[in-house]
């Protein structure tokens, strides 16, 4: 049977064990729905980073940068972290490397402590996600990105 964990914070995840569980990220507002607005506008690929300087470096190979920290779009990026961003084809065909104050870092931790799989989780791919882990059938976090741990 399937057990479901939920961590409500960034600053909890230490308290769980998610190695070889599927881990979904849930930062609803802002980065999960603009990754999932982002793949289905089209984008080859979002790679989440939790580093500013990690977001340029990935710039200069030819990702489309996308950037914010407490709800601002950070300049000298090519984008902030809002799903509109990703429409009319904005990011069609290319790879995008997002940084955000919370969702981000989040995604970044589970994959570093050895989680199976790690879901970008919003309303937008909600029944997709769900449908997903069950056919998967490991056990599942629900890993909530909070604001500012």
């Amino acid at each position: 049977m399937m057990n479901i964990e939920v961590v409500l914070s960034p600053a909890l995840l230490h308290l769980s064990d998610i190695k070889d569980k599927n881990v979904v990220v849930i930062d609803i507002l802002r980065a999960t729905s603009t990754i999932c607005t982002a793949i289905h506008e089209g984008a080859e690929a979002v790679k989440a980073v939790k580093d500013i300087e990690q977001a340029k470096g990935l710039g200069s190979k030819g990702y489309l940068t996308a950037a914010e920290r407490n709800g601002q779009k950070l300049d000298g990026f090519d984008m902030g972290n809002s799903p509109f961003e990703c429409m009319n084809g904005a990011v069609e065909g290319r790879k995008i490397a997002l940084t955000t104050t919370n969702g981000t870092k989040c995604i970044e931790a589970a994959a570093n402590d050895g989680a199976a799989n790690v879901l970008s989780g919003s309303f937008l791919n909600l029944e997709a996600t769900a449908d997903w882990l069950l056919k998967d059938g490991r056990d599942v976090v629900l890993f909530c990105a909070g604001w500012k741990e």
